[in-house]
């Protein structure tokens, strides 16, 4: 069950898909959403230009996008505040910075990439950016933080056996945690703060394969139906998993799911090609891109409404 500040929406009930709008609203069930949606200034459209993949209890948003240089950088929006483009790790000297994940706190992650040793994972917080690589691995990525700076992410393994393969990684209170899924290249993506992951691995058809990692470390696949590929992204505090997958027509829908529950629930933003849902936090709201069939890109938060 997904519980707002004002009211609370039971999932659990609803059938996969049945999702209708009416003008800027956005029906799930019998739960309604306002649906804002804005531009990145200086955002090249693109599949991943301007990405919206998290959001905070305080509907901050953070995210990436490719500008007309082909560089990649961070930016972050207060949930009715202005965009802030340009956000640039000092040591990026190729171009490439992107924020993936935010906590209540402000404390944003991400990655980063250098010309002479590759990529790094970042905090940043207060303006001030602090490199983070996980010990004994090389090419870290953050892709979340909680409440408690736990991080979660994913690096290449330097140890025998798996030399060179992407495992995820979960840090709670110092204690470093890897995993790989599938025996493929697997991929840290979310966590909330009772210490429950989420992930994907990748195959090598390139299609993800999602799943959930419980507080006590048991591992259970997210399986969209007639899916061929999920990626989830995050997970909150109530079990809730938001992403998106690919269907059999190559159409990408954004999706909710209650790890705890067996139903999916599709979202497509009205007039949209292709839908992608990346945040959602302890009070219903979601965040995410979306493609038009003329190309444009726009991204979006889903606000519940009274």
């Amino acid at each position: 069950m997904i519980k707002t500040a004002f009211a609370a929406l039971s999932l659990s009930l609803l059938p996969l898909a049945c999702v209708s709008a009416s003008a800027q609203r956005l029906t799930i069930g019998y739960r309604t959403y306002q649906i804002v949606t804005f531009d990145v200034p200086g955002a090249v459209p693109g599949p991943s230009s301007p990405s919206a993949p998290r959001l905070s209890n305080l509907g901050t948003v953070v995210g990436y996008y490719a500008d007309s240089s082909g560089h990649f950088l961070g930016w972050e929006k207060s949930l009715f505040g202005p965009v802030v483009t340009g956000l640039k790790d000092p040591h990026d000297n190729l171009g490439f910075t992107r924020a993936y994940g935010i906590n209540d706190f402000g404390e944003i992650v991400g990655a980063y990439l250098n010309l002479s040793d590759g990529y790094h994972g970042f905090t940043l917080k207060n303006g001030v950016y602090t490199t983070y690589d996980l010990a004994g691995t090389t090419q870290t990525q953050l892709a979340g933080i909680n409440n408690f700076s736990d991080l979660v992410g994913f690096t290449e393994s330097l140890a025998p056996g798996t030399l060179g393969k992407e495992e995820a990684f979960l840090v709670q209170s110092g204690k470093v945690t890897t995993l790989f899924y599938m025996n493929d290249n697997t991929y840290g993506q979310g966590l909330n703060n009772l210490g429950e992951m989420v992930g994907i691995a990748v195959d090598a058809q390139n299609n993800s394969h999602s799943f959930y990692r419980s507080a006590q470390g048991a591992i259970t696949p997210i399986v969209v139906p007639n899916a061929v590929s999920v990626t989830v992204d995050s997970i909150n505090d109530l079990g809730e998993v938001a992403g998106q997958y690919l269907d059999n027509a190559g159409n990408m829908h954004g999706f909710l799911h209650n790890v705890h529950q067996s139903a999916y629930y599709t979202i497509d933003i009205p007039g949209a090609k292709q839908t992608f849902t990346g945040g959602l936090n302890d009070f219903g709201m979601i965040s995410g891109h979306y493609l038009l069939p003329n190309g444009a890109a726009h991204a979006y938060i889903l606000i519940p409404i009274l």
